[in-house]
């Protein structure tokens, strides 16, 4: 009558082709969406202390590359043994990213309140430029600093030349993630949703389409040992 979980089944051909990318993609987050539920309430509750914003984030994208690589991954023993191997390390980058944040913020308010003149636009366009190509080194950031045993200065250079590498990648990649924000703020549902989804779900598309280059143009090239060491077993 009911059907038998015990019994093996047929499995995954050693010999089955690898999925394209996109159905790859959809197929691991269907898999792991309650998982990913999860993650993003406990990455917010991890977040409530500012000081802890860094550390949190190299959990949050540990736990998120682990998915989209499909490797073996306890969500909460793996988020806290990275949320403690980087929280000194991710102090200060934390900080600074929760003040860029802040000024951002104050940025887009100003403009949409405040009816700018000729001369302010030109302070206030190169400003905002700089503004969105950090937000884009943070897809990078968070990644290699928790794989890599490299001070936060060369990670923030390579993070700047994956971003300036990427960039057909990069702009749409921010762009979705914009639109995401941009429903979270207006909607009124998104205020509730804010609990469960947006940045875990957002974490997992940066590190599935991001890793990989991360992988290729700096774990390869500048720390081969650390393939498997910082990717896997961490």
């Amino acid at each position: 009558m009911f059907p038998n979980y015990e019994e093996e089944g047929p499995g995954v051909p050693k010999d089955a082709p690898p999925l394209p990318p996109v159905k790859r993609f959809f197929v691991i987050f269907g898999r792991k969406f309650i998982k990913l539920l999860w993650l993003n309430t406990l990455f917010l509750v991890t977040c409530l202390p500012l000081v802890t914003v860094g550390a949190s984030l190299c959990a949050l994208t540990r736990v998120c590359r682990k998915f989209s690589r499909e490797e073996p991954c306890f969500v909460f023993s793996e988020y806290f043994d990275a949320f403690k191997a980087n929280f000194f390390r991710a102090l200060i980058p934390g900080v600074v990213c929760v003040v860029w944040g802040g000024v951002l913020t104050a940025e887009l308010l100003y403009m949409f309140t405040v009816p700018l003149v000729r001369e302010q636009l030109i302070m206030f366009i190169p400003a905002l430029m700089l503004s969105v190509i950090f937000f884009i080194m943070q897809f990078y950031f968070w990644q290699m600093l928790d794989c890599l045993d490299l001070p936060a200065r060369a990670v923030y250079k390579n993070a700047l030349f994956l971003t300036v590498l990427g960039i057909f990648r990069n702009i749409p990649l921010f762009l979705a993630v914009v639109v995401v924000v941009v429903f979270m703020c207006t909607v009124p549902i998104g205020v509730l949703l804010i609990i469960f989804m947006p940045f875990s779900q957002m974490c997992y598309l940066i590190t599935f389409i991001c890793f990989p280059v991360i992988e290729r143009f700096v774990i390869r090239e500048q720390n081969p040992e650390k393939l498997e060491e910082g990717t896997e077993d961490e």
